[in-house]
């Protein structure tokens, strides 16, 4: 079975926000009782300035006019914002400016139900998402969404579907293979795109191991957090004032513990909330921790999102237009352009995109160092024109 069609970001964005959205775990629940909580304030600040206007307007104000305008004002700010915040529309957005997919992402898609898994295609390349690593189907207002253990993977948009017994053939088809029920149809080949492969300049080909991946993904992740490409002006700020909201914190909630007469339970949680926001501003600092990396990374591996990197030998084909990757069954591409650093280790080659994305080469895919500086003399000179 194989469905064809055109996937816009607005599509995807309604498809992000159906999963935000989406009721499941105590997190999800946590944030939307909070939402709700939020939502009082904000109430309040607009029909307090409403009130306000109309006591200014045809009555008569005998108390300080600024300062209630000032606390109205807060509480309308304030919980507005928070309430944008945590809406699932914000998220969404959030986790595209995160991922950044390329430009042949939107457009074009083809997704089609071969033996080895789900297959995606769009533009050139073709990502295949393993029976066993499809976790869950879920539908919403024609929306079908597709899991893994790190979250979704395919959003399918309702343009996908001709017809409503489409969609639920294919999501049958679907609820069957999680099952057990595999569809064992072999898929066309598109013998076209196997004719397009560049002719390669570089050709790496290498296999990797858990406890390997995991080791240099730690050690990449760590020297990415050393560019500039890590230092946003957003964490910037957060680790100039996390540091020091967080010493505050911790004054307070010692003042609070010595302070004779006992204080209430008021000030230890203006204390425990001053601590906790000092918290979430070093969480940027907490990222130059090799120890919290290793964590991080371990956690992936654990979830299995690192499956599509050790599922069997990997290949690469680099040459003057970008990279492909060949894995799996899998085939990825990545423009020189959108390379903003590269970094050369014992560990293996580094490199960081400006879309967030990193590809990390082991040492065993070159002969030698000379043939990995090599290699990333190349890629500099590439990325550079």
């Amino acid at each position: 079975m194989e469905l064809r069609y055109n996937l816009t970001r607005d599509d995807y964005l309604r498809g992000l926000s159906l999963h935000e959205g989406r009721l499941k775990g105590p997190l999800s629940v946590l944030r939307l009782a909070a939402r709700l909580l939020f939502l009082l304030p904000t109430g309040v600040g607009a029909l307090g300035l409403l009130m306000l206007g109309v006591v200014r307007v045809w009555g008569e104000w005998e108390e300080e006019f600024t300062r209630v305008l000032g606390l109205l004002l807060v509480l309308l700010i304030v919980g507005a914002l928070e309430v944008a915040l945590l809406s699932p529309q914000w998220r969404a957005g959030r986790r595209l400016r995160v991922n950044r997919p390329d430009a042949a992402f939107f457009g074009p898609h083809a997704v089609t139900l071969t033996a080895e898994g789900v297959a995606a295609r769009y533009g050139e390349n073709r990502l295949v998402l393993p029976w066993g690593q499809l976790t869950e189907v879920w539908t919403k207002k024609g929306f079908c969404l597709l899991y893994t253990k790190s979250g979704p993977w395919e959003v399918l948009p309702p343009c996908a579907f001709e017809h409503e017994a489409q969609r639920k053939a294919f999501t049958a088809a679907l609820h069957g293979a999680v099952s057990g029920d595999v569809p064992w149809e072999a898929e066309e080949q598109d013998v076209e795109a196997a004719d397009r492969l560049p002719q390669a300049e570089i050709t790496l080909e290498y296999t990797w191991e858990a406890p390997e991946l995991c080791r240099v993904l730690t050690l990449a992740n760590l020297r990415y957090a050393h560019t500039r490409l890590f230092w946003t002006p957003a964490r910037i700020v957060m680790s100039v004032l996390g540091p020091f909201v967080l010493l505050t914190g911790i004054l307070t909630g010692i003042s609070v513990g010595t302070s004779i007469p006992r204080e209430g339970t008021a000030e230890w949680l203006y204390a425990l909330g001053i601590v906790l926001i000092g918290l979430g501003l070093c969480v940027p600092l907490l990222m130059l921790l090799p120890p919290v990396l290793r964590f991080l990374v371990s956690r992936q591996e654990r979830k299995g999102a690192l499956w599509s990197m050790l599922d069997g030998p990997q290949r690469e084909l680099w040459w003057s237009g970008g990279m492909v990757s060949l894995h799996g069954g899998e085939r990825e591409t990545a423009r020189w352009d959108q390379v903003a650093a590269v970094c050369s280790e014992e560990e293996g080659l580094f490199l960081f995109r400006r879309d967030n994305k990193l590809h990390v080469f082991p040492a065993k895919a070159f002969p030698d160092w000379a043939a990995q500086e090599a290699a990333a003399e190349y890629a500099r000179s590439h990325m550079q024109k």
